[in-house]
């Protein structure tokens, strides 16, 4: 198989990948009652949107050169915003809330699939466009993890959000 198929099937394969996640983040907008988690959810969409735009377009350069300019992927919203928030909606409690934790339970393993599919695509193919791009795709997968997380921890009352510990174990005396 020559490289040119290669290249094309692991972004056929990737663009399929983000085309699929992106429905289910629809879908569990559609499922959410919290105005929080809904948001959230339209947000993954959106990043997922422009990951298969991306992508097809890179598909249709293969298709038509042979191979693929390099690109540049400017910071997502979710990058952006992620280590920066200090403020938050609570999901609704009840019944509600476990539809959100299992929602976001299978969001944070369709991002841990989609980060390793990156890095593992990058290993794979020959041309450094296509290494780079798909490292920072799982860049940006890692990103989207980091705000699934916690969004779990809340729910879960772990202590933790996004990494930060929400209260001290210790005690003032």
């Amino acid at each position: 198989m020559s490289d040119l198929n290669t290249e094309i099937e692991v972004l056929t394969l990737a663009r399929n990948a983000e085309t699929e996640s992106l429905g289910r983040y629809l879908e569990f907008a559609w499922q959410t009652e919290a105005l929080a988690g809904k948001n959230m959810f339209i947000r993954l969409a959106m990043d997922e949107l422009m990951h298969q735009e991306l992508l097809g377009k890179k598909i249709d350069e293969y298709r038509h050169q042979g191979s693929c300019t390099p690109v540049s992927v400017s910071p997502s919203l979710i990058e952006k915003l992620t280590p920066k928030i200090t403020h938050r909606e609570v999901f609704s409690r009840g019944k509600a809330n476990a539809a959100a934790l299992s929602a976001l339970q299978i969001a944070l393993e369709l991002e841990n699939n989609a980060r390793k599919f990156y890095l593992e695509q990058s290993e794979k193919v020959n041309q450094k466009s296509l290494r780079l791009l798909f490292q920072r795709l799982a860049e940006m997968e890692s990103a989207h993890q980091q705000l699934i997380q916690g969004e779990i921890d809340f729910i879960e009352k772990t202590g933790f959000w996004l990494g930060f510990r929400e209260f001290t174990v210790e005690t003032n005396r």
